[in-house]
């Protein structure tokens, strides 16, 4: 059967780090206790600042990014080291395993202010021009599901070419608080791999008081 429970006391996940919870039932006479604990591991991280720039070095944190394979075909992202546009890797979207794929990668949570208006640059590349490439767009996110990527930042034309592409767009947000920035590629019968690198977010012009 199925119980939808809500606790009492909530537990507090702000201190930033790995969590491990774990939910079990015990119920009088069960002669099998193997199966009556469920788990799942979640992270808590500080939400990052603007200036904020990510190239998918070894050296950058991108542990709290997160992937969301909408078309369900097992094949989403990578990070890639051949074809990269400075450093030594990027972030890829691989070879996808269905015709329609449709995956997303959102970042690690960023603090915006809504006082300020932001740019978001980053880079982008197919790896073969002959072939059919994944659509690229940028949106701003409320949570790391594509439900919650409801503005759409940037819809870029696919490049004419295997040089990478740079996308500048600006916005602002609603309400200060905290957010994510969405990548989604997608496409029909894409037969091709896709870049994306050096991604970063910095106010447009001003000094903040």
């Amino acid at each position: 059967d199925t119980l939808l429970y809500t606790f009492t006391t909530t537990a507090d996940l702000s201190a930033a780090g790995v969590y491990d919870i774990l939910t079990y039932i015990a119920v009088s006479g069960d002669a099998n206790t193997s199966n009556d604990t469920a788990g799942v591991i979640t992270a808590s991280g500080t939400p990052g600042h603007v200036n904020y720039h990510m190239g998918f070095e070894s050296t950058d944190d991108f542990s709290f990014y997160s992937v969301e394979d909408a078309d369900g075909d097992g094949a989403t992202i990578d990070i890639s080291a051949t074809y990269v546009r400075t450093g030594l890797a990027c972030l890829r979207y691989t070879l996808p395993n269905t015709a329609s794929p449709d995956n997303w990668v959102f970042t690690s949570c960023i603090d915006f202010d809504q006082n300020d208006v932001y740019g978001l640059d980053f880079w982008f590349k197919v790896f073969d021009n002959t072939a059919v490439p994944f659509n690229v767009e940028a949106y701003l996110a409320t949570s790391q599901n594509s439900v919650d990527a409801t503005t759409l930042l940037a819809a870029p034309p696919t490049p004419g070419d295997t040089s990478y592409t740079n996308v500048h767009t600006t916005f602002s947000v609603p309400t200060t608080g905290t957010y994510y920035i969405a990548f989604r590629g997608f496409g029909t019968n894409v037969d091709n791999t896709t870049r994306i690198d050096d991604i970063t977010i910095d106010l447009v012009s001003g000094i903040k008081n």
